[in-house]
Formats: structure tokens, sequence, C-alpha cells
């Protein structure tokens, strides 16, 4: 009772603002999909107007399906921007991009929301704080969440902190940090602690000590952690830091010349010590020839030769046995890939023009299979046809194969 009474509050707020409208702006785009397995419409309306005192912005996301069943959905949303003095601005929605915490875990992102998701933010100089309902908890429930972000400036050193508790139908919990960032010199330090509780009382923590540095001939970073494996970015869609994991990271690069070269040094092992995650990889580039070294020794190895000049591309590694090599012909772009080990041979061709077009095939000579994959397609200021048929394999060698064959045409016209 009390959020709808917050939110009733947001609304009342809304129609407060002045009565007459600046300017409305309309928009919106409606598209057409059939395909193999579907075929529906899909409608967006956009509404922006601005009034004397505030921002409004409005819409909704449509859509309908007819096979292989009848599906139907209409997702209304909006956003109220109202700047209550020169300090202080109220920001409110619904089925929107909320609020992403300045914490290095990431406690809250923004990108993490439903079309029932609701928001209500009070952001001032050193104050953040809001109101979030109907927010995913990790897939597994959908919470109300209250929060308050505060920082502190002094000098060079910003101090800040974030509360937050949380509750749903099945999980709720609390959440807190505190987090210091200085300057020194040309190095960046930040030390974060976070602590979390659920609703079964089980307690965990997050700890992380990152130094940066960065200069035109040198940079680098060392990265010091230790993730309890309850500890999580509660609000997002995937953690910042993996959890169960304690150890450091080394990051080096150092141009010499015309010469770079870089160092990826990481120590991980699980919490309880009985698995490690480890990394080490070393690297050469020359600026001027376009050519360069990969030498991975962990986690598993490689030896990636490298030359790359303008719209040229060869890269080989012995120790995997695979070959790429990208080249342009004329308005054309090719690209040849060979896994020797999985005996799997790939080539894909590009032209952009009028119409782009986009054609894959692929041979596994061990398997005895083949896949394909073709795309053209038409993109104008307010209009876009495009057909596909085969599923796009995204560059991954080895996906593919066993896709049932498939096809889809769309359009969409943008007003």
């Amino acid at each position: 009772m009390y959020m709808r009474g917050v939110f009733f509050v947001v609304f009342a707020i809304l129609l407060s603002c002045a009565a007459s409208a600046q300017a409305v702006q309309v928009g919106g785009e409606l598209e057409t999909t059939l395909s193999s397995t579907e075929a529906g419409v899909s409608l967006s309306i956009d509404i922006e107007s601005q009034l004397s005192r505030c921002l409004i912005r409005g819409g909704l996301q449509a859509e309908a399906k007819m096979v292989p069943a009848w599906q139907g959905r209409v997702e209304p949303w909006w956003e109220l921007s109202l700047p209550v003095s020169e300090h202080v601005l109220v920001i409110a929605g619904q089925n929107r991009e909320h609020f992403t915490s300045s914490d290095v875990f990431r406690l809250i992102n923004k990108n993490n929301y439903t079309a029932e998701t609701t928001a209500a933010l009070l952001y001032t100089e050193q104050v953040k704080a809001g109101l979030l309902r109907n927010v995913p908890l990790r897939g597994r429930d959908l919470v109300d969440a209250v929060f308050v972000e505060s920082v502190l400036d002094i000098g060079k050193v910003s101090l800040s902190s974030l509360q937050m508790r949380y509750a749903g139908s099945a999980e709720g919990g609390t959440a807190q940090l505190v987090q210091a960032q200085a300057e020194l010199g040309f190095a960046e330090l930040t030390a974060a602690h976070g602590w979390q509780s659920d609703a079964r009382g089980a307690e965990s923590q997050g700890t992380v000590l990152e130094l940066k540095s960065s200069s035109p001939r040198f940079s680098g970073s060392l990265a010091l952690q230790s993730i309890d494996s309850g500890f999580q970015s509660l609000l997002a869609k995937a953690n910042r830091y993996t959890p169960n994991r304690k150890g450091w990271q080394l990051e080096l690069a150092k141009q010499i010349g015309q010469v770079e070269l870089g160092l990826n040094l990481r120590r991980h092992r699980s919490i309880d010590g009985s698995r490690e995650y480890n990394q080490l990889t070393w690297k050469v580039k020359s600026r001027d020839r376009g050519t360069g070294l990969e030498w991975r020794l962990q986690p598993t190895p490689a030896f990636v030769m490298r030359v790359e000049l303008d719209d040229r591309l060869f890269q080989f590694d012995p120790l995997n046995g695979t070959l790429r090599a990208d080249f342009q012909l004329g308005k054309s772009m090719w690209s040849v890939r060979f896994d020797a080990v999985r005996l799997i041979g790939r080539l894909e061709y590009r032209l952009n023009g009028a119409f782009e077009w986009r054609l894959i095939a692929k041979q596994d000579f061990l398997h005895h299979r083949f896949h394909y994959s073709f795309l053209v397609r038409q993109s104008g200021e307010r209009s876009r046809l495009q057909l596909e048929i085969g599923e796009y394999d995204r560059g991954n060698l080895g996906s593919g194969f066993n896709n049932p064959p498939s096809f889809c045409i769309s359009w969409g016209w943008k007003f």
C-alpha cells in the first residue's frame, strides 16, 4: 500500500506540471515478420511533450503473433523528468531504463526491467534515492526495492555509500556498501566493500581494490578481489564480479617506439581453494607494420600471429590449427576461416550498398555436415525490408549445423 501511495504522488506531480504544452513530437514504427516458425505484427508509438516545467515522454509497444498460436501483448511506457530546482531533479517512469548505481559492483543496473517495472527517483548533487517496483531479481523473483546512494567529494577523493532493501513474493534482503576513489597523479585507486543478507539470514561479502594508471606510453591495472559465493549484483542482469572468486589480476601495456607490449596475468581461485581460474597472456604489436603476436599460456594454450592493414586481416594459430583471412575485393568483403583440428571451413561474403548482402557457407568435413545463411537488407530513412534464409552463426565455427531449414522476411516503416 505504501508503494502505491508513493506512485500516486508521482502521478500527482505529473498533473501539477504546467498545463500548456510547448512542443509535442509523435513517432513510431510498424513492423511485420513472417518466418518458418512464426508470423506477427509489432507496433511502437513514442510521444514526447515539453511542458513549461517538465518533460514527459510516453508511448506503447504492442505485438500480435498469429503463428504458431495467437498471442497478443500491449505494453505502455512513460517517463517524467521534473527539475524541482537547479540542483534537484525528479524522474519517474514505467517500462523504461531507471537507475545505475555508481559502485564497482553495479548492484543496480538501469537496463534490468520488465513492462511492469516502475521507478521513482530523486537526484541531488550528493544524494540519489529511489523506489523501484517489480524489478527482476536474478531471474528468481520480482521485487520492490528502496535505495539511497550518497556521494561526498573532498578534493580528489570521492566517498560513496549505498543502502538498499528489497522484498518480493519469495525473496528479500538488504545490501550495503562503502566505496572510496582517489586520484594519485597518473593513477586512480578504488576500494569497495559490500555486505548482503537474504531473507533466510545468510550473509555474504565482497571486497575489491583496483589501481589503474594511464599515460600516452603506459597503462596498467591491478585488481584484488574476494567475492563470496552469495554476493551478487542483485538488481542487474549479470554479475559485475563472478561470485565465489578471490585473487588478483594484473594488466600492463607499454609502448616502446612503434612497438606495444602487453601482459595479462590473473591468479583467481574459488573461496575454498578447490578450483583455479588463472590466465596468462603476452602480446606484442607493431603499430606501423600492423603485425602482432599473442601468446596465451593459460587457460588454454594459443599462439596467434596477426597481420592487420586497412581492410585486410591475416591470423594464424599453429597450436590450435586455426586460420583466418579477411580481405576486400572491390566493394565486397570476404572472410575465410578454417579449423584444422575440427576440420571445419567457413566462407563469408558481404556487400554494402543500396542493398546489404551477406552470404555464409560452412562445411564440417569430419562429420559431413553443411550450413549456410543468406541475408539481404534494404534500409531507408523510414522503411526497411529484410530477407534471411538460414540462421546466422555469429562467427561461431561449430554452431548452426543441426539447425532445421528456416527463413524470415520482415519489413518495417517509421513514422
